[in-house]
C-alpha cells in the first residue's frame, strides 16, 4: 500500500491535480483512504474526455443520484424529512422546507428544496435543468454532506484533445469555485504537465503505483461516511439492517460503519460492530477479490484480532442470495461469543 495523506489533496475550494500511471488503481486507493479517514468522496471517471459543459452536467447528475440515495436523510439529519408517500407526511415535508434554513443552515435554498423534494418523494434524481448549475451543485453537496466532500474528476484518456483537456481544467476550477469543496483532477502521468492544465497544475501531486492487475469498474465511485447507520448507497447494508432489526436475537446489538482503534494505533472503519461482544461483520464486494486488497484485508483482520475483535467476513453475494443463511451465521457466532469472552475473562483473572 502506498503511503498517502488525505491532507495532501489540498483545501476546500481548491483544485489539486493528481497524476498516476494507474488511474483506476489510484481511484481505488483514494476510496480506501477516504473510508479510513471518514471522509466523503464522490468521483466520476471518463475514458474519453468530453466537452466542458458535459463534464459539469454529468457531475451534477452523479451528485443528484447520490443525493437521491441518501433521501430523506439529508444535511446529516435522520429525522428531518420523511420518505412516506402518505398525504400527511408529504405535507409535513413541505412545512419542514420552510423551517430548515432557519434551524439547520441559512444557506440552504428553500426555492431549490421546493423544486426537488417532490422529485425525491417520487424516486426521481433531484436535477433540474431550469435552475442555475451553480445553485444546484451548491445545494446538492449541502444535502449530501453538511461538512463538505471531495469531488474527484478522473480520466484515463491517454491522448485527449487539447480543447477538451482545457475544458476539464476549467470545469474542475468552476466546480471548486462554486461548491467550495475540494476538487481532485486525477489524470495519467503523461498529462500531468500538459500545458492545458497549467492554470491548475502548479502544485501537482504524482503517485508512483504499480500497473493494475485487474479491471475495476470505477466510472462512478462514492464513499459516504454514515457512522452508526447502514450506507444509503449499499443495497446489501440496507437489506441486512432491515433483517437484523426484525430478528429477535440480533435486534439492537449491531451498529453500522463504526471506527475501531486498534492496539497498534491503527483506525479502521468496519461495516457492522457488536461492541459488547467485540464482534465485527464485514461485507465484501468484488473489489475485495483483488490481490492487493486481499492482502490489505488480511493485515486489517490481524490488527483487529490482536485488539480483541473477532472478524466474520461475508460476501455481498451471500447477503443478496440467501440473507436468512447470513443471519443464521451471525446468530451462531453471537451465541458463542459471550461464552468465549467469559472464558477469556476467567483465564485472565
Amino acid at each position: 500500500m502506498v503511503n498517502f495523506c488525505w491532507e495532501e489533496l489540498g483545501n476546500a475550494g481548491e483544485v489539486k491535480v493528481l497524476s498516476s500511471p494507474s488511474v483506476e488503481q489510484t481511484l481505488t486507493l483514494l476510496a480506501e483512504v477516504a473510508e479510513q479517514q471518514d471522509e466523503v468522496l464522490v468521483s466520476k471517471l471518463w475514458h474519453q474526455v468530453p466537452a466542458q459543459e458535459t463534464i459539469i452536467d454529468e457531475c451534477l447528475s452523479v451528485l443528484a443520484k447520490v443525493a437521491l440515495s441518501l433521501w430523506p436523510n439529508w444535511y446529516g439529519q435522520t429525522q428531518w424529512f420523511t420518505q412516506s408517500t402518505a398525504a400527511e407526511e408529504i405535507w409535513l415535508n413541505h412545512l419542514r422546507i420552510q423551517a430548515i434554513s432557519v434551524e439547520v443552515d441559512p444557506s440552504i435554498s428553500t426555492m431549490w428544496l421546493k423544486a426537488v423534494v417532490p422529485l425525491c418523494e417520487n424516486n426521481i434524481p433531484p436535477q433540474l435543468t431550469k435552475l442555475p448549475r451553480s445553485l444546484q451543485v451548491q445545494q446538492l453537496i449541502k444535502a449530501i454532506s453538511p461538512k463538505g466532500l471531495t469531488l474527484a474528476l478522473v480520466t484515463d484518456d491517454p491522448q485527449p484533445r487539447s480543447m477538451y483537456l482545457l475544458g476539464l481544467a476549467k470545469a474542475a476550477s468552476w466546480l471548486a469555485d462554486q461548491s467550495k469543496v475540494r476538487v481532485v483532477l486525477l489524470v495519467p502521468t503523461a498529462l500531468a504537465h500538459h500545458e492545458e492544465l497549467a492554470s491548475i497544475g502548479y502544485s501537482a501531486l504524482e503517485l508512483q503505483l504499480p500497473a493494475p492487475t485487474e479491471f475495476l469498474d470505477t466510472s462512478v465511485r462514492v464513499v459516504l461516511g454514515q457512522r452508526g447507520s447502514p450506507h444509503p448507497g449499499s443495497q446489501m447494508e440496507q437489506l441486512l439492517a432491515k433483517r437484523i432489526e426484525c430478528d429477535a436475537e440480533l435486534k439492537g446489538l449491531f451498529s453500522f460503519n463504526q471506527s475501531i482503534q486498534t492496539t497498534t494505533g491503527q483506525s479502521f472503519k468496519v461495516d457492522l460492530l457488536w461492541e459488547e461482544g467485540k464482534l465485527i461483520v464485514e461485507l465484501d464486494g468484488d473489489e475485495h477479490r483483488g490481490r492487493n486488497r486481499y492482502t490489505a484485508d488480511r493485515q486489517r483482520d490481524y490488527e483487529l484480532v490482536i485488539s480483541g475483535y473477532l472478524v466474520l467476513r461475508i460476501s455481498n453475494d451471500q447477503v443478496m442470495s440467501d440473507c436468512e443463511r447470513v443471519l443464521e451465521m451471525i446468530r451462531n457466532v453471537v451465541r458463542l461469543r459471550p461464552r468465549s469472552q467469559a472464558l477469556n475473562n476467567t483465564l485472565g483473572a
